[in-house]
């Protein structure tokens, strides 16, 4: 494989190009990882970015589940796929259970306690207003 220093190298150059949009070359870089690629969790992780930048969602969600896969003691990789399911509203369960899981690993993580808070009065909110229109109708 890849000695660390290379690796962090190299996924600073994949962080670049991923700001630029360029997630072609990001994708480049990536395979050129080697077996890293497969095992770790940051490089997964901007895999999956990648992956959801040139709209491939199906490759988005296998590597964030890959990143789970592989590191399930790290509470980023859970914040990450959390992140990525909360555009999803059928995923709503899945999103809950992943930022619940980065806090019980990380309980200090305001921003997934935060994520959780809007999500939850989002619910409400949403079961309140259908609640008040089926009165209304009876």
């Amino acid at each position: 494989g890849m000695p660390d220093e290379g690796l962090v190298i190299l996924k600073r150059l994949i962080e670049c190009y991923l700001r630029q949009a360029k997630f072609q070359q990001a994708e480049e870089l990536i395979a050129n990882a080697g077996p890293a690629a497969k095992t770790d969790p940051i490089l997964l992780i901007l895999t999956a970015q990648a992956a959801a930048g040139s709209k491939n969602m199906e490759g988005a969600r296998r590597a964030l589940d890959q990143a789970v896969a592989v590191d399930p003691e790290n509470f980023l990789v859970y914040y990450k796929r959390a992140e990525f399911t909360s555009a999803d509203p059928t995923l709503n369960r899945d999103t809950e259970s992943d930022l619940q899981q980065a806090l019980k690993l990380k309980p200090d993580l305001t921003i997934a306690r935060r994520m959780l808070a809007i999500r939850a009065s989002r619910i409400a909110s949403s079961r309140f207003r259908r609640e008040r229109h089926a009165s209304r109708i009876q």
